[in-house]
């Protein structure tokens, strides 16, 4: 009696929107049974693509939170029914986590576990479940500023700069550099606009509690 012949399993089309070519790479490899369109730069790329031929789009975001939610939603107004898995950069793991999620993605990989968890996530969102890695979906502990951190952050979010801040506090405007890099170290951002992003940002940020001098809190000079 002749075997019969071994069915191939159908590859799954996945429109993969990337602009860094080594992660494109990375992506493609832990995909090796997918069809994937060319990569993308440009999510308006999406209006010319046969979505009803995709199973899935896979993006790799970057930036603050703010600004990854906002492209999330971008993408959903063009795809409203298909799954969608976000790669996140592992140094913006929690902020990004909840701004995915809060936007409508269906799934979330960091950079780092692309390799071992992205096949397995794009099959599970294609099946109509969620995949998020479980330590991205744990509460993170509010980052805690001295209080001299609260007050420069604070007066940097209402746009002063740091001689201002430094005159109004009467301090020496390296020292109020020196709290302003502690307090960018301690919320795991880079810059003043993605500090003042993540503060003013109560759905997908800290939220201006953090900001809320304490009586215990000591003067960090």
């Amino acid at each position: 009696m002749a075997a019969e012949p071994v069915k191939e399993k159908p590859s799954q089309r996945i429109s993969l929107i990337c602009d860094a070519y080594a992660l494109a790479q990375r992506i493609a490899a832990s995909l090796p049974e997918a069809e994937l369109e060319p990569d993308l730069s440009d999510i308006t790329a999406l209006d010319g693509a046969d979505q009803g031929a995709l199973g899935a789009v896979v993006a790799a975001v970057s930036g603050n939170p703010t600004s990854t939610a906002a492209a999330i939603k971008r993408l959903r107004r063009r795809i409203r029914d298909l799954p969608l898995i976000i790669v996140i950069p592992a140094s913006r793991s929690q902020p990004e986590a909840r701004a995915a999620i809060s936007a409508g993605a269906d799934g979330a990989v960091l950079e780092a576990d692309i390799g071992s968890a992205l096949a397995a996530s794009v099959a599970a969102v294609a099946g109509g479940q969620v995949a998020f890695p479980e330590t991205l979906l744990v509460a993170p502990k509010p980052p805690s500023f001295t209080r001299r951190e609260k007050q420069a952050l604070g007066m940097m979010v209402l746009g002063f700069t740091n001689q201002e801040i430094g005159s109004r506090l009467d301090l020496a405007e390296t020292t109020i550099k020196s709290h302003l890099s502690s307090a960018f170290a301690k919320l795991g951002v880079s810059s003043r606009s993605e500090a003042a992003g993540l503060i003013l940002d109560a759905a997908n940020g800290v939220g201006l509690d953090v900001l809320a001098i304490e009586p215990g809190d000591n003067g960090g000079d």
